[in-house]
């Protein structure tokens, strides 16, 4: 059993979030534990603060305390692949029936000596948020890079 820390920022246009604070901490175990693979399972308590645009001069804060079970992966594969992939699950316990799920995967393949292609996909959903907004907000990243 490991000791396990959460911190996230987070800013959404497509759910009107000025900002969301979330951080926490549990305890974890490794599942799968190898050379090149990882899988690891997370529970534990989590504070977020919200702050919504209600208007464009207004804005609201809440704070909630929630639950975290999150499971979290990584392996790579002869130095060429990479994947990446976080899930967390908040159900709130200071909202009974609010859920929220925070995903994000990641995938880099290098092409050619240190020239690399990344692709991130991302997922936010909240089954009550505080305003009238979309209840998910998806988003993917392409992008290339070079490490020296």
């Amino acid at each position: 059993m490991d000791c396990a820390g959460l911190f996230s920022l987070l800013k959404s246009n497509q759910q009107d979030l000025a900002l969301r604070s979330t951080y926490g901490g549990g305890f974890g175990r490794k599942l799968i534990l190898t050379d090149r693979t990882t899988l690891l399972a997370i529970g534990g308590e989590a504070h977020s603060r919200e702050t919504c645009h209600v208007s464009s001069r207004t804005e609201a804060s809440r704070d909630n305390a929630e639950a975290l079970f999150g499971i979290t992966f990584s392996t790579f594969r002869f130095g060429t692949l990479d994947i990446d992939s976080q899930s967390v699950l908040f159900p709130s316990l200071t909202d009974p029936g609010r859920f929220r799920l925070s995903s994000q995967s990641s995938l880099r393949i290098e092409l050619i000596r240190n020239f690399t292609w990344n692709l991130q996909l991302y997922e936010n959903h909240d089954t009550r948020l505080p305003i009238n907004a979309p209840k998910n907000d998806l988003g993917v990243t392409k992008s290339v890079g070079w490490t020296f």
